[in-house]
């Protein structure tokens, strides 16, 4: 969004936050789709946001919640939820490669872990003090432009744990949540995004209000060895049964073929 752009090659131009329309041309004649994949647009205000709907054909959200919350400000708005990658994100021992026991087989207790940024609305200080009350091992890993790890090195992190927690206010999809429970991670994660669509409680994790008290207790939950890993099997079920990008893929070109459909009958 920062470099300038022909926008006169495109018939359609897909802009995943809508505060990145600003970088499109107010005479752009084409399909213009944007939406939101996290819940930031009130730091952002209503009339920013009902201005940069008004430039759109549609608008589309990454979770129902989301979707819900565009509907105030475009009749028309698409669900395209975000998937993961099944084939890479699994629980496995790589082929030649000698790893500790842990890192190749769900934990034999309960092991954290949480990945996002240093942000306070991720919530990784509620998180730390909840596990430190509960007394579960954290890793916790809180990414900078200084911290950059390669996806192998995230898909090892998931091999260390067995649950997935995640205490944010913001996000549309937390997608560490996803390629964690591709690998048999539990999840926990408060009530934001496409988390009430994943997660079942008691089934593959739990849905936990956003204090340090509610988080607790979901941890103790799981300090029984044998349900947090069927839980962990569950959730990948979960992912393998609807969160594949074999499963998303054509949700955003059905949107793409709607919008370009009307926006072809309206000209």
């Amino acid at each position: 969004a920062r470099d300038p752009i022909d926008v006169s090659r495109y018939d359609l131009i897909h802009c995943f936050e809508v505060k990145q329309l600003d970088a499109i041309p107010l005479d752009y004649g084409g399909v213009l789709l944007a939406g939101l994949t996290a819940h930031v647009w009130r730091t952002w205000g209503e009339e920013r946001m009902r201005a940069w709907a008004a430039r759109c054909t549609a608008l589309h959200g990454n979770s129902l919640l989301l979707v819900k919350e565009l509907a105030p400000f475009h009749p028309v708005v698409y669900y395209t939820p975000n998937g993961v990658n099944p084939d890479f994100f699994k629980r496995f021992a790589p082929p030649g490669q000698t790893l500790a026991r842990a890192l190749v087989e769900p934990p034999s207790s309960l092991v954290a872990c949480h990945i996002g940024k240093p942000n306070p609305r991720k919530g990784g200080d509620l998180i730390r003090e909840a596990c430190e009350r509960a007394d579960v091992p954290l890793l916790l890993v809180q990414r900078t432009a200084g911290i950059r790890l390669s996806w192998e090195e995230i898909r090892l992190l998931y091999q260390q744990s067995n649950l997935q927690v995640t205490m944010s206010d913001m996000d549309g999809t937390p997608n560490p949540m996803l390629e964690a429970a591709a690998c048999e991670n539990a999840l926990i994660s408060t009530r934001i995004g496409n988390m009430p669509e994943v997660i079942v409680d008691g089934v593959n994790g739990y849905l936990v209000d956003r204090t340090v008290d509610s988080l607790t207790e979901a941890l103790q939950k799981c300090k029984n060895p044998e349900a947090v890993e069927a839980m962990g099997r569950a959730a990948r079920q979960t992912m393998l049964d609807g969160w594949t990008w074999a499963h998303q893929v054509p949700k955003v070109r059905a949107a793409w073929v709607d919008a370009l459909n009307r926006h072809e009958n309206i000209g």
